[in-house]
């Protein structure tokens, strides 16, 4: 998978390690919600823009998905506090 630019997001090296998780897991057969959820889950601290080069890079989503996920499990993580 290509990783996309990067030009103004400070890559960590536990963003890359979670990319490298959760593209095993999406290969390993879960879904990319799942894979979301656990990316969002290990990325707590991290920007928003963070989160969703994850979920492009890692989990394989469009920009418009990742918006779209990052949003829902936000909205449920609030709804669950």
């Amino acid at each position: 998978m290509t990783e996309k630019r990067s030009s103004d997001i400070d890559v960590s090296s536990k963003m890359k390690a979670v990319i490298k998780e959760v593209s095993g897991l999406v290969k390993d057969g879960a879904s990319k919600a799942e894979a979301a959820r656990e990316s969002y889950a290990l990325l707590n601290e991290h920007s928003r823009k963070q989160v969703m080069y994850v979920f492009i890079n890692g989990v394989g989503l469009t920009q418009a998905g990742a918006a779209t996920y990052y949003q829902k499990i936000k909205k449920a993580g609030a709804c669950q506090k």
